[in-house]
């Protein structure tokens, strides 16, 4: 924000930071650990990263479309209307967090089984039952008392959020489903959803750019959560199975970043 880039200079800063670290950790280990060994092809942070860049890739659409609402909105909608856009979205991105939670649960469980050969589904099936009975919840009260909530948790003058809160409530619900959904399908070694999913995601800033209120601004959100939860469910809905060719082991999930 300092040099004048607001709140797409903080999400900026943010990815800047994470990279320097990365840097630093790369020089610190490799003074601790050394070169690689004679006649290795490849040094194993080198394989590691590889290995890891499909979901790196699939979670980082997943942040964006957690994230780059907030960033367009400080460009379609008015400074005022901004910042109660994005206070409301802290409440509404609630059960995105148990979701990433259960993330930890689903992924490598829903390996497990499949390598067992049992149908990995029943994981995902319970991960989204849980998401949907917290989301009811959190829908109960966006419902009946979003000013009350809005005005307790940011002041008065966030109250007009209310408006928009419930439909921000069910587009992030919905989110919370497709980012349990994408890590089952990484557990389960599929790829090509997320070249599919990242075309939702670059919608989105196209979109958003033409919604210049509130109520657009959030239904637009809702839509596009709505088709990336479509997309990404009902492929893992059709999954039982690893993909041919490749083994059981999957690294721990990877957080999507905040």
């Amino acid at each position: 924000m300092a040099v004048g880039l607001g709140v797409t200079g903080a999400y900026l800063g943010t990815a800047s930071s994470l990279a320097l670290t990365a840097i630093v950790l790369e020089v610190v280990l490799r003074r601790r650990l050394g070169p690689p060994e004679p006649g290795a092809r490849e040094h194993p942070l080198r394989q590691l990263a590889r290995d890891a860049a499909l979901p790196i890739a699939a979670l980082t659409v997943v942040a964006s479309l957690q994230n780059v609402d907030v960033i367009m909105a400080k460009h379609a909608l008015s400074e005022n209307s901004a910042g109660i856009y994005a206070a409301t979205v802290v409440a509404a991105k609630a059960v995105v967090w148990i979701a990433v939670g259960l993330g930890f649960w689903v992924v490598p469980e829903a390996t497990r089984r499949a390598a067992s050969g049992a149908d990995p589904r029943t994981v995902l099936a319970r991960a989204l039952a849980v998401i949907a009975a917290l989301s009811a919840c959190a829908l109960t009260v966006f419902a009946t008392v979003p000013g009350l909530l809005l005005k307790t948790a940011f002041g008065a003058e966030y109250e007009s959020g209310q408006t928009v809160l419930l439909t921000l409530g069910a587009a992030y619900a919905l989110l919370a489903g497709t980012y349990v959904g994408v890590q089952f399908l990484l557990g389960l070694h599929h790829r090509w959803f997320a070249a599919a999913l990242a075309l939702v995601a670059i919608a989105e800033p196209v979109l958003l750019a033409s919604a210049h209120d509130l109520d657009a601004f959030a239904g637009t959100v809702l839509a596009v959560q709505a088709a990336g939860a479509v997309l990404t469910l009902t492929v893992a809905g059709t999954t039982r199975t690893l993909l041919r060719g490749r083994d059981a082991t999957m690294p721990a999930p990877v957080e999507a970043p905040t």
